[in-house]
């Protein structure tokens, strides 16, 4: 009976941890963020696809993700490294900005170089490939599990359309650590039970 209690809690443990990973899915998120390093917030593929078809915008105009900070400074163009792109060019995102046309300083854009470059998002495949950091130093982002439209570009004109969400969500090191809580709950109903049985033995 107590093993059966402990894979039920167990199972509800899983559930609860990986609960904001199959809402991102059925929500379509398409980008997760993980503040853990402030100095490298990783934003990451879900490999979720677009909720639109869209090719208005350019590489260079990037996407913008709504709401990102919960106060923030301006920021100018920063670098971001790493393989993070839309899945229809080989152009990989290199800076990150706000406060640009109509971005206001709780957005975030997310562009590349080259103003010849279409981003092409599509509802047949991923909307990005890939992951990448930015150094955030200094900016608040919202609470763990928030979620933000992601808009693509069009800076000049206001923003486009909303092709998916972001989430920002838990580090790994705090899943482990509820895990381990969660494991401990598990076993403490058979502690109790061995010093009631050793109490009723010693009467």
């Amino acid at each position: 009976m107590n093993t059966l209690k402990k894979l039920i809690a167990a199972a509800a443990l899983a559930l609860a941890i990986s609960v904001v990973f199959t809402n991102a899915a059925s929500a379509e998120v398409l980008i997760f963020i993980d503040p853990t390093d402030p100095s490298a917030v990783s934003f990451t593929s879900t490999g979720a696809v677009s909720a639109i078809n869209d090719t208005s915008s350019s590489i260079f105009e990037g996407v913008w993700l709504v709401g990102l900070f919960s106060s923030g400074k301006s920021l100018a163009p920063i670098n971001v490294t790493g393989t993070l792109r839309p899945s229809g060019t080989q152009n990989v995102y290199t800076s990150a900005e706000n406060e640009q046309f109509a971005l206001g300083r709780l957005d975030l854009n997310l562009y590349g170089g080259d103003p010849f470059v279409d981003q092409a998002f599509s509802q047949s495949q991923a909307a990005f490939t890939g992951s990448s950091t930015i150094d955030l130093s200094g900016v608040a982002l919202r609470p763990i599990g928030s979620t933000g439209d992601i808009r693509v570009g069009d800076s000049r004109g206001g923003p486009g359309r909303v092709i998916g969400q972001y989430q920002i969500v838990p580090e790994p090191a705090s899943l482990a650590l509820l895990g381990l809580g969660g494991l401990l709950i598990a076993r403490q109903p058979r502690r109790s039970r061995r010093r009631r049985d050793c109490g009723d033995s010693a009467s």
